[in-house]
């Protein structure tokens, strides 16, 4: 039963963050200096903002949207759909002085995650 609130709440949540979105004046991301790190594996993608992005998402919250542009397509559209809860993940990770990650998968509906990054391509 919690797994399937957990996913309640996951798609809830990035319903809420692409209406907010439609709102939020984003950030321009070449105005910011995107210097994150993109990778691609066999079955998702992953992109790691920088810490010093992921300070200025924690800090902006939506108005960072714009970073997300920064990513290669399918993750850019997923990024701007869930940023909501990039922000968050932002938040923790910001407290803990590393950056955020965002996972997407390669196939279809691209499903993404988040998670605190600390490894070597937090910079």
């Amino acid at each position: 039963m919690p797994n399937k609130v957990r996913k309640i709440g996951l798609v809830s949540a990035l319903a809420i963050g692409a209406a907010a979105l439609a709102t939020a004046t984003p950030a321009n991301a070449a105005e910011t200096g995107v210097t994150g790190n993109f990778d691609c594996g066999v079955v998702s993608c992953s992109y790691v903002f920088s810490k010093n992005e992921t300070a200025t998402i924690a800090k902006d919250g939506l108005a960072a949207a714009g970073l997300c542009s920064a990513i290669p397509t399918p993750g850019n559209g997923a990024c701007a759909a869930g940023f909501a809860i990039v922000v968050v993940t932002a938040k923790v990770a910001k407290s803990k002085g590393k950056c955020v990650k965002l996972n997407i998968a390669k196939v279809a509906p691209y499903p993404t995650w988040t998670s605190v990054d600390g490894g070597s391509r937090c910079r």
